[in-house]
């Protein structure tokens, strides 16, 4: 189930989906206009970079 939600398209599509809902949210006053950029940066500095950690190839073991 986690290696479809973390695919190449569902990524995109969760990142669109994510996006648009801000300016939906400024538009029915759930948040302020002058907050939404605000949210863009969270969801950038949230959601990209734990998609993209979730992509990381283990380490491999170090034979000593």
């Amino acid at each position: 189930m986690i290696s479809k939600i973390t695919s190449r398209e569902a990524r995109k599509w969760i990142y669109a989906v994510c996006l648009a809902a801000v300016p939906l949210l400024v538009f029915y006053g759930v948040i302020s206009e002058d907050a939404a950029p605000l949210w863009v940066a969270m969801i950038g500095a949230i959601l990209a970079p734990t998609m993209a950690l979730t992509h990381l190839t283990p380490k491999e073991p170090v034979d000593e």
